[in-house]
């Protein structure tokens, strides 16, 4: 995600050109997983997730914390079956997992 009130990352930004290829779409809400502006919108980028984009990923950042503009986008976070699934506020440094799957549960206990 990209807040207009940090500074526009153009398409020219390193992150966003690497991960282009994996771009599914990109939105502009005040409200989305984890996060709710007060009247604003921002820059919300949804990627497919494959092992590709998680070496790209990988490259800019190794902690969920590291995603903060002004030098990558915001809270990263990973859906599934359109679902949230991992958010990440990284300013805050909070992170969360959602799910009710007990084998997910169990293999994060671990």
């Amino acid at each position: 995600m990209i807040r207009k009130e940090f500074g526009p990352l153009n398409d020219d930004n390193p992150v966003l050109k690497e991960l282009h290829p994996f771009l599914k779409e990109k939105k502009e809400p005040s409200k989305w997983a984890g996060t709710e502006l007060d009247g604003e919108t921002a820059y919300v980028y949804y990627y497919f997730a494959n092992e590709l984009s998680k070496d790209k990923i990988l490259k800019f950042s190794k902690s969920l914390f590291g995603w903060e503009q002004p030098m990558l986008p915001e809270d990263l976070s990973f859906y599934k079956s359109e679902n949230p699934w991992l958010l990440s506020i990284a300013h805050e440094q909070i992170a969360y997992i959602l799910t009710d799957d007990q084998y997910e549960i169990n293999r994060l206990r671990k």
